[in-house]
């Protein structure tokens, strides 16, 4: 059989079985959400991506079979979804306190880090 066979029948066997169907499906999703994810611009909808993408990778995965990638994404699926979490948290906080009259910003404590600057180093301009 020559290479054009080959790559024909790579193609087309997983087609041929409900299982083999459904694998496609879920790989053919998951790219779809990477590919998505390339395009948003702030975290949440980037994570929520994430979180969606590596569930449809898992399924792949688990249809297969596949173990190394079913771990892999068994282990992304909880991160993503800690960290969207945390965005989320975050983001109401932010929405909670900009109505309030509390502008000390220690709220945000927790998110910021020590830095030390050299007397006279400028931060941000008038305008910034």
């Amino acid at each position: 059989m020559d290479a054009l066979g080959l790559c024909t029948l790579s193609v087309v066997a997983p087609l041929q079985t409900g299982r083999g169907l459904a694998f496609v499906a879920a790989t053919a999703l998951a790219g779809c959400l990477v590919v998505a994810s390339s395009f948003v611009r702030t975290m949440v909808p980037l994570r929520t991506l994430a979180v969606l993408s590596n569930l449809a990778f898992l399924t792949a995965a688990v249809l297969a079979p596949n173990l190394p990638s079913a771990l892999l994404y068994g282990v992304l699926i909880p991160i993503n979804t800690y960290r969207l979490a945390e965005i989320i948290r975050l983001t109401n906080r932010v929405n909670a306190v900009s109505g309030d009259s509390d502008l000390t910003g220690v709220w945000l404590k927790p998110y910021m880090r020590a830095k030390r600057l050299p007397a006279g180093t400028t931060l941000f301009r008038q305008g910034d």
